[in-house]
């Protein structure tokens, strides 16, 4: 099965649906669309204090999140 798309961000415009696509209670992956052998992937797992937990554990911050994207 393919797993459910929630947003594409084609350009800075599209940023201000950025929260949007983030609030899922089970976590989303971000796919850069020119990044190869994984190289780019961000798994958040889950809605945290101040941001989100990525998969290693670690917080990652809306603001941190935006400068990926």
């Amino acid at each position: 099965p393919t797993p459910e798309l929630y947003g594409v961000i084609a350009n800075p415009f599209h940023m201000r649906h950025l929260e949007s696509y983030l609030d899922k209670p089970d976590g989303v992956v971000i796919k850069p669309a020119n990044g190869s052998q994984g190289n780019g992937i961000q798994v958040l797992m889950e809605p945290m204090r101040g941001g989100w937990r990525r998969s290693n554990g670690q917080r990652a911050l809306l603001e941190d999140i935006r400068f990926h994207v």
